[in-house]
């Protein structure tokens, strides 16, 4: 495992969020929601909104996240995304972390062991093992 990534929730600059330290889950369904069609804990998310008893509105989906951010960066709804996936130039969009629950995904290099005969997968090897 390289990390684990923790889920936030994704708004723009002059949204009532701004003033939290963290967001509930329960607080997004009164809030337009960005759906992340291709978010890898899409199901994880659904079951955790029905076990809350949470109704989340997608009043958007994509399976763009430059599409998403752009909406975010509009004020047209929040969205849930892993931390460190906000693009650089996302200046204008915040971020707080999810909370009750709190959501997070591991993430790990795998790699073809007959690619070890190219000398960047050696050195990318070299760097994880030993970091």
């Amino acid at each position: 495992m390289l990390y684990t990534e923790k889920y936030v929730v994704a708004f723009n600059n002059k949204h009532r969020f701004n003033h939290l330290g963290k967001i509930d889950l329960k607080e997004i369904q009164s809030e337009p929601y960005l759906d992340r069609l291709n978010c890898e804990l899409r199901d994880t998310l659904r079951a955790i909104c029905q076990d809350q008893e949470v109704n989340l509105y997608a009043a958007y989906r994509s399976n763009s996240e430059d599409w998403i951010v752009n909406l975010v960066r509009a004020g047209m709804g929040v969205a849930l995304m892993p931390e460190y996936s906000l693009p650089a130039n996302a200046d204008d969009v915040r971020c707080r972390y999810l909370s009750n629950p709190e959501i997070s995904r591991q993430i790990y290099a795998i790699y073809y062991p007959k690619n070890e005969k190219y000398t960047e997968i050696k050195n990318l090897l070299t760097v994880l093992i030993h970091r």
